[in-house]
């Protein structure tokens, strides 16, 4: 049973549509999001997992769609973490297993081709276990940054500085007010004397500037609160994780 279609490409990789698997996994978020952030966050390689070609809409237009390599349909799968993804993570690995054996085709009145078709069936099945072991561990390592971007990723909340270090804490980076205030003026995303952003903030979207009017008795005057925006929230996370803080 074809549960999702599986084509060569000129290269001799198995193949599939990346809006096909983001259908048939029922994935909430719009298709267009999704496959930009998990090739971003797992840093699969254009060329290597994925190539992007244009499709001419009814409606006048063109799309941009992703062929994956069914590797890279395994990982997106398993990531998806529900039925459908592991019903289609079985479905991969089972039609690899197929045509492998299709293509492995010995001729056993010559021991000596039959003995090394033997243990090269045997080497492939021995890298599929390491692949689904390493991707395993990369799923966990990674779980909590996942979880981190989903809360986030779709969200307009904004926060202050202070809350973010709050946040940063959560995610395993230990970095307390001060020293993220300090990080933000060093690196300049933060003026050096003051707490408005810096141009490269506001080119990049990580901060908003929110105004508010406080009034006591005659006189009015505007106050400016710098805030992290969800786009920031992402942004400084994968900053400070690898640094030592």
């Amino acid at each position: 049973m074809e549960l999702i279609k599986i084509t060569k490409s000129e290269g001799g990789k198995s193949i599939v549509d990346a809006r096909e698997l983001h259908a048939f996994l029922e994935v909430k978020s719009d298709f267009r999001n999704w496959i930009k952030n998990y090739i971003k966050d797992f840093h699969f390689t254009e060329y290597h997992d994925y190539v992007t070609f244009g499709k001419n809409l009814p409606s006048g237009g063109r799309s941009k769609e992703y062929a994956i390599t069914t590797d890279m349909a395994k990982e997106l799968s398993m990531l998806a973490r529900s039925k459908k993804g592991k019903q289609a993570r079985t479905y991969f690995i089972e039609r690899d297993k197929l045509a492998s054996r299709l293509t492995l085709i010995p001729d056993f009145n010559d021991p000596i081709a039959a003995a090394r078709a033997w243990a090269d069936s045997k080497e492939k099945e021995q890298l599929a276990i390491n692949e689904k072991n390493i991707a395993e561990a990369k799923v966990l390592e990674m779980k909590p940054k996942v979880e981190f971007a989903n809360s986030v990723s779709n969200s307009n909340d904004l926060i202050l500085i202070g809350d973010l270090a709050k946040q940063l804490k959560s995610t395993g980076i230990n970095i307390g007010r001060n020293r993220l205030f300090k990080w933000l003026r060093d690196n300049k995303y933060l003026c050096k004397n003051s707490n408005e952003p810096t141009q490269k903030s506001m080119d990049l979207g990580v901060f908003k500037v929110v105004e508010r009017v406080m009034t006591t008795g005659d006189n009015s005057k505007i106050l400016r609160t710098t805030k992290v925006a969800g786009k920031g929230q992402i942004y400084f996370t994968n900053k400070l994780k690898d640094e030592r803080l």
